[in-house]
């Protein structure tokens, strides 16, 4: 009796699964003329642009939007706790009822004595 190989498996098994070259979609290449080459002029120019498409003008005029226009309300007077920082710096500037004082004068003798030893 002669055993036939029942093996159905090929001698080099194939690839399965997993990225294949060249599959998908193509990509587009978008080319950028070296007078735009300042990114928010780029922008505008494909924001203006007949030649693209909707959605990329779309994006590319929200993208602008954030240079070209300030947010609202940036100018508005401080909230309560900048006001608080901004008081207690124009209260410490020199000259005021809160400035810090002189230093001690053995800290003072002490600091030029030191700066005299290491010169």
């Amino acid at each position: 009796m002669t055993a036939e190989k029942n093996d159905t498996t090929p001698a080099t098994p194939k690839k399965r699964g997993g990225a294949r070259v060249g599959a998908g979609r193509p990509h587009r290449v978008i080319a950028v003329p070296e007078d735009l080459a300042d990114p928010l002029v780029y922008l505008q120019a494909l924001m203006v642009s007949k030649s693209s498409p909707e959605t990329l003008r779309l994006k590319a005029a929200i993208a602008l939007a954030v240079y070209k226009h300030p947010r609202v309300g940036t100018n508005v007077a401080p909230g309560k706790k900048e006001q608080k920082l901004l008081d207690a710096a124009e209260a410490t500037k020199p000259g005021s009822q809160y400035a810090p004082g002189r230093a001690p004068l053995s800290v003072v003798q002490r600091i030029d004595a030191a700066k005299k030893a290491g010169q």
